[in-house]
């Protein structure tokens, strides 16, 4: 809790996101557009999420002219702009989810590798500011959606799936927690060396990136971890006497996306 509050919801107008969690600004977008989509998605079909994503867009463009880049939603200024980016992105992810299999029926097995170069490359595009939100809205909603479906057949190796694995274990700790462990993390350093963490020498920093990740990973293996299981509902067990001998793709039961695929298309 902070302030009495749940630490996920935003603080815009008291805090401006100076405090514990910054990234609880994305993070509440994306609870306000799940609670709607849970209740409704039976009637969410293809036609109505795309012209969901065709009003945002509409909305989106605009926005990111006036603000000079797509980055918005974090402040109080801004928060209707984290609206809009939410509104377009959620949906748009929904329907290709839904139409993968015809949609990247042609991306190659071997994607994997060529597909984390394409990303490096689309998110360190260099331009100009008159270009940036031509670039941003390119990237939105044309780079990163035909990334999704070239990767989307990807297979990787044994290797490259625990790589993958270990960042994707990564990912969410670091996000919601980078902010706060670079404070402390250069607090530490100031107190050690006398020196800020922005006229830290390169090993240094690099020693910070280090303890970072460690503490997150620590923070995933000894705390998310057991906290998500125990939350979990769990599912009854099935008798011996009612298991199948084997199961195949089609034996089991569809997906509630996959349900609703099938009902909505």
């Amino acid at each position: 809790m902070v302030r009495g509050r749940p630490a996920f919801l935003p603080d815009f107008w008291l805090a401006n996101f100076s405090w514990l969690v910054p990234a609880s600004w994305s993070l509440a977008a994306e609870l306000t557009i799940n609670l709607p989509f849970a209740l409704f998605h039976r009637w969410l079909n293809n036609r109505t999420l795309i012209v969901v994503v065709a009003v945002s867009f509409i909305g989106l463009a605009p926005m990111t002219f006036m603000q000079g880049s797509i980055d918005a939603g974090s402040m109080g200024s801004n928060w209707f702009g984290g609206v809009l980016r939410v509104a377009f992105a959620f949906p748009l992810g929904v329907l290709l989810y839904r139409n993968r299999t015809r949609l990247s029926g042609w991306a190659p097995v071997w994607a994997t590798w060529p597909s984390m170069a394409l990303l490096l490359v689309l998110l360190s595009l260099p331009a100009p500011a008159p270009i940036v939100p031509f670039r941003d809205l390119a990237i939105a909603a044309i780079g990163l959606p035909a990334l999704l479906i070239f990767a989307a057949n990807a297979r990787p190796g044994v290797a490259t799936a625990g790589i993958a694995s270990a960042l994707g274990d990564l990912s969410y700790p670091i996000y919601v927690l980078h902010s706060a462990l670079i404070g402390i993390t250069g607090w530490l350093l100031l107190g050690l060396t006398g020196h800020p963490l922005e006229a830290a020498t390169s090993w240094q920093v690099a020693l910070v990136l280090f303890a970072i990740v460690a503490i997150c990973l620590l923070l995933d293996q000894y705390a998310d971890r057991p906290l998500r299981s125990a939350l979990s509902v769990r599912q009854p067990r099935t008798t011996p006497s009612h298991r199948q001998p084997f199961s195949t793709h089609s034996d089991r039961q569809p997906s509630l996306v996959q349900k609703s695929n099938k009902t909505l298309d």
